[in-house]
């Protein structure tokens, strides 16, 4: 092991408890965040809204991305 810390960006279904898609990064950033949607959406489709734990993942670029989904912030 390198010693280096990972990030689990992870989306879970609020009903099931399924989790839709998650990818392991470096880094938490808003691109890898909406790579890991991209791949959910694509898998499960896009949601009815996106609940999060933490503000800092409401971004300009995720709420532009969330829009042209046709899904609520």
């Amino acid at each position: 092991m390198t010693g280096r810390s990972k990030w689990i960006i992870a989306f879970i279904d609020d009903a099931s408890r399924l989790i839709t898609y998650y990818g392991i990064f470096d880094r938490a950033t808003t691109e890898n965040t909406i790579k890991v949607l991209r791949k959910g959406f694509i898998e499960y489709g896009t949601p009815d809204e996106i609940l999060t734990d933490l503000e800092q993942f409401i971004a300009e670029i995720v709420l532009d991305y969330s829009r042209r989904w046709f899904f609520e912030e």
